[in-house]
């Protein structure tokens, strides 16, 4: 279990630190958190030197240097002993140290060994508390993770779904619904810190699944459409003064807890067609022809069918330098709506109309209008599925 010295910025006792030195080492991970105000420096060099007796491999660091305030010039050295038994980082309590010497910074540069400065009033355990709970925090995720991909494991039965699911929240109650979350810009720190703000209620269950936020909602009477519309209102509240995009998937609502597993796969798949149409929100019951084209697990299935029925179109531009493919899509935008397409193309509505004319008859539809718009729906969200 890790975080990096990245993460650790962006926890509340370390936001305003400020980086003096070793800004390419950022990634590095950070294994556990101590605090060094030894009084017996300088360190005899050759006795941990033979055993490394004061360190472990990413211990990230926490100390005022009282020990080196009547003897500045041995920073260097201990910097260097840091880093030689990789340390991941040093945070310095401004406090004797309010400044870095220029050769310090230069050799922390150069091996990209970061070193942070706070301010004095910040307390040690509020710096080792933040860490250490991002450090376990990390390890519940993973954990997490592994029970939700055992759960979405295709070979299991009922009662095996059962026993992951209370793995997973032992008190989780019969009737369960999800919410899948995804924001642009996906980092894992800001998606741990949206989950601390969401309120935290006894009939919900929050966790990280890959680049999602995963929200259950769980009671012993069915969960109704009101309920879910109260959770999904405070979530946006909280979204909307976060995030600048974000989208919502909800999975409708089971009445057996072995059915967590279909309502995993409806929150991410209803997630995804959000992306799809920029909304923010999108039911699983209202998402349409999409829950049978994202049940094709194969794309290359989709793939054929997209380049076959647009292939006429394609040649067509390529020959004429056309813009049919173009106008099909802006089309299906606008619904058919001729006027309006031609308000945002900026073209003639009967330049618009010829053009939808040569796409059904090149594509064998000029008389079968039903058939052709419900053939290009299903083209455009294919297209989507297909950028995914």
């Amino acid at each position: 279990m890790f975080i990096t010295i990245s993460d650790a910025l962006k926890l509340p006792s370390l936001r305003e630190g400020e980086v003096v030195a070793g800004l390419g080492g950022l990634n590095r991970r950070i294994h556990r958190v101590s605090v060094c105000e030894c009084p017996d420096l300088p360190i005899d060099l050759e006795i941990i030197g033979k055993e490394n007796l004061l360190f472990v491999e990413g211990e990230f660091l926490i100390t005022s240097f009282y020990a080196l305030k009547d003897s500045r010039d041995l920073l260097l050295d201990t910097i260097k002993l840091y880093n030689k038994y990789n340390s991941s980082g040093i945070c310095i309590v401004k406090r004797y140290f309010k400044e870095i010497d220029k050769s310090v910074i230069d050799y922390a540069n150069k091996v990209n060994y970061p070193i942070i400065m706070i301010r004095r009033d910040i307390p040690y355990a509020d710096i080792i508390m933040d860490v250490s709970k991002a450090l376990l925090s990390n390890q519940d995720s993973q954990i997490n993770i592994s029970i939700l991909n055992d759960i979405l494991n295709e070979n299991n039965t009922k009662e095996e779904i059962v026993s992951l699911a209370y793995r997973l929240n032992p008190r989780f109650l019969e009737n369960i619904s999800v919410l899948c979350i995804s924001f642009d810009k996906y980092d894992e720190s800001k998606a741990k810190y949206l989950m601390s703000l969401f309120e935290n209620r006894p009939d919900t269950f929050l966790t990280l699944y890959y680049n999602y936020i995963l929200m259950f909602v769980y009671s012993d009477n069915k969960i109704s459409k009101e309920e879910m519309d109260r959770n999904v209102k405070r979530m946006t509240a909280i979204l909307d003064s976060q995030v600048s995009k974000y989208n919502i998937g909800i999975s409708n609502s089971f009445e057996k807890l072995y059915q967590i597993k279909a309502a995993i796969e409806q929150s991410i798949s209803s997630c995804k067609v959000s992306k799809f149409e920029d909304s923010k929100t999108e039911l699983y019951n209202q998402i349409g022809t999409y829950k049978l084209l994202m049940t094709i697990k194969e794309n290359e299935i989709l793939k054929t069918f997209y380049e076959e029925f647009m292939q006429p179109l394609i040649e067509y531009d390529s020959n004429k330098k056309g813009d049919l493919v173009k106008t099909l899509l802006l089309y299906i935008k606008h619904k058919g709506n001729i006027k309006s397409m031609a308000k945002e193309s900026f073209q003639h509505e009967n330049t618009i109309r010829y053009r939808v004319f040569k796409i059904k008859e090149l594509l064998g539809f000029e008389d079968r209008e039903f058939e052709f718009f419900e053939n290009i729906c299903m083209i455009y969200k294919i297209s989507k599925i297909l950028k995914m």
